[in-house]
């Protein structure tokens, strides 16, 4: 517990004297504003009563009342009183009251309402003042850490041989990671980089218009940012054609960026940037084979592997790790989908001629309306400094140290982003006649690195193995409405998922890049199978929807924004879950966590399959073939 710096902030005194009473109060804090370093404060008041021994001999009453400002005005706190003096007994009394309050924002505004009064007199008097007084919460350094590398951001190329792209972002959306549980988040300005390698150009890459925030509701470490970045790249002088695609992408990666910590009074540790060492652009394929790369090479295999592993496009990595001599395409995938688990948001699919050339730009003002991301999380190496600060067990508690002396840090759709702010962004690509396999590419927005992702869609079956076939269809829940945002997979005949995807805000799913066969098409608790024929196409895609689907809602797995959306619950009713999951076994448990009514619980289990970490298998609701029926089941 604390005192509040320069108590007692007041007096309070009655008197009894031959010919009347007197009551008064005084004024004796030092300043009405004070940093405190306990987030618990002690406000104390002086109170006397002196009784005069011929007169009367009443009692003095005094009371103190604290309040805090708070959005709709003046809030009660606490309150205290007492009474001095008494019938047998003449001279002085005295005393203290203390109103005490426990912190919850950085800085607060209290009053303290003080009264006092005679009683059990003939002749009566009272007093009232009231003192404001303004508290802000103290910081304690306590050392500072570094971490190895922190990826920033992938710029990802076009798919296809002879395609060159150039992207410019006027405004960018931010890019935020989170570290350990502290609620504070600052980011330092001032910083600049500019690259020039492997032909690709960045400038202002890093914090070129840094803004300083505090958000309550998300834990750690915030980089948020308005970005000026122009990336261009020339696959003739940087890539060349036989890296293009998802073996280009670029990673844009902070090496050994320094944060300084600090302690709040609550408790709470604070993280602030102090500096980046420098900072990396190095092509996918630079970090699957090194082979002496300078810049690569600095870079452990082990974070290399953690690095491509955000990349949706990149896959049989353990074939590269440790560093193996497999043939470069096999980690290539230009057809995935990167929407899978909501991860990208599809701005747009454009079908390309074969044998022309083909220039696109994405308008000049694109509108991106946002939705949750999952968090996409990565490992990184903490080095605790020891020539600064002494408390090094509150910095590895609140970054979640393991015993390698690593933390994961979260990458989460940036703020500028979830509020739909209007942007600015281009796409120029360029279709060289020359490339005769490139039917069509959709382009979708990455909600977690803040820039444009590419992918391949083939229109037409082009040779063996060149599968082309497509389905679409639309999620509906118990109660009739498009399900948004809810994952939706294909698994073949022997239970191997081949491609997952995410529904829009509408409820619609779209698979492209199919081979011809059965699938079993699974959305929240519902499973229905799918054919594929030979003919089915882009242009005329098997139709499957599905009705009356429940959202599966795993509480140990499921994203804070799907737990949130998915019960109507605060962001601060889905922490109290977290907190409380061990102890959870039904819903009714559930709803007393969180004060929830009856009828909320039934709504709950009308609408979701609620699971602790015990998945279950979606029911199956039978076969479809009837094309566009809109009914329950797979249809063409």
């Amino acid at each position: 517990m604390s005192a509040w710096p320069g108590n007692p902030i007041a007096s309070m005194d009655v008197r009894s004297f031959h010919g009347g009473t007197e009551s008064s109060t005084t004024t004796s804090a030092t300043t009405a504003q004070q940093t405190v370093t306990d987030a618990h404060i002690d406000f104390s008041i002086e109170i006397a009563f002196h009784d005069h021994p011929w007169f009367d001999n009443g009692r003095g009453y005094f009371s103190a009342q604290l309040e805090k400002l708070v959005g709709s005005g003046w809030a009660p706190v606490d309150s205290r009183s007492a009474s001095l003096g008494d019938d047998d007994h003449d001279g002085d009394w005295y005393d203290t009251l203390t109103v005490s309050v426990d912190m919850v924002d950085l800085v607060e505004q209290y009053r303290v309402v003080l009264h006092c009064e005679t009683r059990d007199t003939s002749l009566g008097t009272s007093a009232d003042r009231t003192v404001y007084l303004q508290a802000i919460q103290g910081q304690t350094a306590i050392g500072d850490f570094t971490l190895d590398f922190v990826p920033m951001s992938i710029v990802y190329c076009p798919p296809g041989q002879d395609m060159t792209a150039s992207l410019t972002q006027s405004q960018s959306y931010g890019t935020r990671f989170t570290i350990g549980e502290s609620s504070g988040m600052q980011s330092q300005s001032g910083v600049q980089a500019k690259i020039d390698i492997l032909g690709i150009l960045g400038e202002g890459v890093g914090f070129s218009q840094s803004q300083s925030t505090t958000n309550s509701s998300t834990s750690g470490v915030q980089v948020s940012h308005f970005r000026s970045t122009v990336v261009t790249a020339d696959n003739q002088k940087a890539l060349g054609r036989a890296y293009w695609g998802p073996l280009g992408d670029i990673f844009v990666i902070l090496v050994n960026p320094s944060f300084a910590a600090s302690r709040r009074a609550d408790g709470t540790i604070l993280y602030a940037l102090q500096r980046i060492e420098q900072v990396l652009a190095v092509p996918a394929y630079r970090l699957l084979r090194p082979d002496g790369d300078p810049i690569a090479g600095v870079i452990p295999a082990d974070v290399r592997r953690r690095l491509l592993e955000l990349d949706p496009f990149l896959h049989n990595l353990d074939q590269f790790f440790p560093d193996g001599g497999a043939d470069l395409s096999v980690a290539s995938n230009p057809f995935a989908d990167p929407s899978a688990q909501n991860r990208a948001e599809l701005i747009g699919r454009w079908w390309l001629d074969t044998g022309t050339e083909l220039n696109y730009t994405l308008g000049d003002s694109q509108q991106l309306f946002s939705s949750s991301a999952t968090e996409v999380k990565f490992s990184s190496t903490v080095s605790v400094n020891a020539s600064v600060g002494a408390d090094y067990d509150g910095i590895t508690a609140g970054l979640g140290m393991s015993q390698s002396n690593t933390t994961t840090v979260g990458f989460q759709s940036s703020k500028e982003t979830e509020a739909s702010v209007a942007t600015t962004a281009s796409c120029f690509l360029i279709h060289n006649q020359n490339e005769r396999d490139l039917d069509g590419i959709e382009i979708y927005y990455d909600k977690i690195f803040s820039t444009f992702m590419f992918r391949r869609v083939r229109a037409r079956r082009t040779g063996p193995g060149a599968c082309a076939g497509a389905a679409h269809g639309s999620v509906f829940g118990v109660d009739g409405r498009p399900m948004g945002r809810l994952g939706v997979s294909l698994t073949d005949a022997k239970g191997k998922v081949r491609q997952q995807t995410t529904t829009t805000m509408t409820g619609e799913y779209q698979f492209s890049n199919l081979c011809a066969g059965t699938y079993t098409l699974s959305a929240g608790d519902h499973a229905s199978e799918l054919r594929i024929e030979d003919a089915e196409s882009p242009f005329t895609p098997a139709r499957a929807d599905l009705h009356r689907v429940r959202r599966r809602l795993d509480l140990a797995t499921a994203a804070v924004w799907e737990v949130r959306e998915a019960l109507g619950l605060s962001s601060d009713k889905v922490r109290a879950i977290g907190a409380g999951l061990p102890k959870l076994r039904d819903l009714g448990g559930l709803a007393r966590l969180v004060d929830a009514t009856k009828e909320q619980q039934t709504a709950w289990a009308e609408q979701n399959e609620v699971t602790w970490g015990r998945a279950r298998r979606p029911r199956a609701t039978g076969r479809g073939r009837s094309a566009g029926a809109g009914g329950s089941g797979a249809g063409r």
